[in-house]
């Protein structure tokens, strides 16, 4: 099978080459090199998308065990009771924050008209990927719980993530499933489902 690269992402790829190529180097295994240099790239990604100063921005303090989460609401700007998505920044589980992805969620909400709840979970390997997705549950149950004063319907509550947050948000839609937690859908993009490493395409390497 053969690929060809879209032009228009061609063009971007263009343009983002020369500052990736300054990026922190890092190796196998080392999770605080990556660290570093998975938050250098969301910092690039940042400045290439708009800034959304003009959505509404209300952070919020989620109760977990005997202390918080740091979550930010961005709100659409609609006043009837409406749906939310619990947002699951990427950056494979140890890397990412609320605040790099702020201009990435923004523009989902300008662009969808709906609320967004953006999720600082804790990060790996402080924080495993059980506690992570447990995390995810508990803000999910809080938001449930207080959706009368979140102006929230509960029925319309939908998870999403990308990269390892969209492997979080199918690992917690998982056990919402067997937990019987209803959520209304799922949205998982170019999610970290596993940990198996594959052969190589050869038809994908060159790209």
């Amino acid at each position: 099978m053969s690929y060809v690269i879209d032009p228009q992402l061609n063009d971007t790829m263009a343009f983002l080459q020369p500052q990736m190529e300054g990026l922190p180097p890092f190796a196998a295994g080392d999770t605080s090199g990556w660290r570093k240099r998975m938050n250098a790239f969301f910092n690039i990604v940042n400045q290439q998308i708009a800034p959304t100063e003009s959505l509404e921005q209300v952070d919020l303090d989620i109760p977990w065990e005997d202390t918080h989460l740091f979550a930010r609401r961005y709100l659409a700007g609609r006043v009837e009771t409406q749906g939310v998505v619990l947002f699951v920044h990427g950056g494979g589980g140890v890397a990412g924050s609320v605040d790099q992805y702020n201009n990435i969620v923004g523009q989902y909400v300008i662009q969808s008209g709906v609320d967004f709840i953006s999720l600082d979970y804790g990060l790996a390997p402080e924080t495993n990927g059980l506690i992570q997705t447990e995390q995810v549950i508990a803000a999910l149950k809080w938001l449930r719980e207080n959706a009368a004063e979140l102006n929230i319907d509960p029925a319309k509550i939908v998870l999403m993530g990308d990269s390892g947050g969209g492997g979080i948000a199918a690992s917690a839609a998982l056990y919402a499933r067997d937990h019987l937690i209803p959520i209304a859908g799922l949205i998982k993009i170019y999610p970290m489902l596993g940990y198996r490493v594959t052969k190589p395409s050869p038809g994908i390497t060159p790209y």
